[in-house]
């Protein structure tokens, strides 16, 4: 994934006047977890490892322990009651105030999956799902940004099939977009 990190850490830096937060040290990590009682994926350490909160086109990859709450995790967890109890971690926002998470309950079918959440409309349910993994979506973030995704990700069935195949085997088809 260093490829992925290194595009958008240079995406990041292209805004000096909001500095890319310090990564954060696994211990720290796991004791904000643990708060919360989630436990992370291998993909999760290393995305707060090396990525911890930037601005990214309109929306923003968050992270731990930020000094500006629009690039904090714990904003977005504590902003209401679902997010906060849920067994999900707020890992990006899509700049008009919606986030989108990832399935932190291992006992869960769609475990490491990516979802919306329109924090406006429907505050208090997954919307619909985005990625497989934490992996998938930061490809999409980026396919996005560069302009290759735009009206495809994540509205376009046969193009979410050809880049995120594994998107189907999760059993939550009711929350797909084009359902």
């Amino acid at each position: 994934m260093g490829v992925i990190y290194n595009e958008i850490l240079k995406i990041g830096n292209s805004r000096p006047e909001l500095k890319l937060g310090k990564s954060i040290r696994i211990d720290e990590l796991n004791l904000v977890l643990h708060s919360y009682n989630l436990q992370p994926n291998e993909d999760l350490l290393e995305y707060f490892g090396s990525i911890n909160g930037v601005i990214i086109g309109l929306g923003a990859l968050l992270g731990i322990k930020r000094d500006l709450p629009f690039l904090s995790v714990e904003f977005y967890k504590n902003l209401n009651s679902f997010i906060l109890t849920e067994k999900i971690l707020p890992i990006a926002t899509d700049g008009t105030g919606n986030i989108y998470v990832i399935v932190l309950d291992k006992s869960d079918i769609r475990y490491g999956s990516v979802y919306f959440i329109d924090l406006h409309t429907t505050p208090f349910c997954l919307e619909y799902v985005v990625a497989s993994s934490l992996v998938k979506f930061l490809e999409f973030i980026l396919k996005f940004y560069r302009g290759e995704a735009v009206n495809k990700w994540p509205y376009n069935k046969q193009f979410m099939e050809e880049l995120d195949p594994d998107l189907f085997k999760i059993k939550d088809v009711h929350l797909f977009i084009w359902d």
